[in-house]
């Protein structure tokens, strides 16, 4: 399956870990799976992985190496960020992945993926620092965009976060 990164990629996601409060055990532990768990439901035949960059017109095929706790961050009350580590199935590049995962009443959802670093993996991506750019999100579905207006899918507006 190709998963298509587009939208999202231009968000600047907040760099500040645990600005909305720290993460437990618990739910480090669930993210990790959840992430694990999408990318083996998603991966194509041997365990492939592959996303499109939009933003270098670029398919890449990966193989997991880790989910980086380190990196985990509770964006608002149910979306929270995880870095995972990749590498390219054939070249020696590294790319650093960033999960946008919402926890649901069911439990937890990958909702989006975005491609972070290329050749340095999580590790080059700053573990969550950064300059922190305006985000606005949907109140009803929880639509994350970079730019004010409405949301693509209920048409609520979105507020600034």
């Amino acid at each position: 399956m190709r998963i298509e990164i587009g939208a999202l990629a231009a968000v600047v996601l907040l760099g500040a870990a645990g600005r909305a409060g720290e993460i437990s055990a618990v739910d480090k532990k669930g993210l990790g799976k959840a992430v694990r768990r999408y990318v083996q439901s998603e991966s194509a035949e041997q365990g492939v992985f592959v996303v499109h960059d939009a933003k270098l017109d670029k398919d890449w095929s990966l193989k997991l190496i880790a989910v980086r706790p380190e990196t985990m961050v509770q964006m608002d009350q149910k979306l929270y960020k995880v870095c995972g580590d990749f590498r390219q199935l054939r070249g020696a590049k590294r790319l650093g992945l960033d999960f946008l995962v919402n926890r649901t009443d069911t439990g937890w959802a990958v909702r989006d993926v975005i491609v972070q670093n290329v050749g340095q993996g999580c590790a080059g991506a700053g573990a969550g620092k950064g300059p922190v750019a305006a985000t606005y999100a949907c109140p009803m579905d929880g639509y994350v965009s970079d730019k004010p207006g409405k949301c693509p899918r209920c048409g609520m507006e979105l507020q600034k976060k």
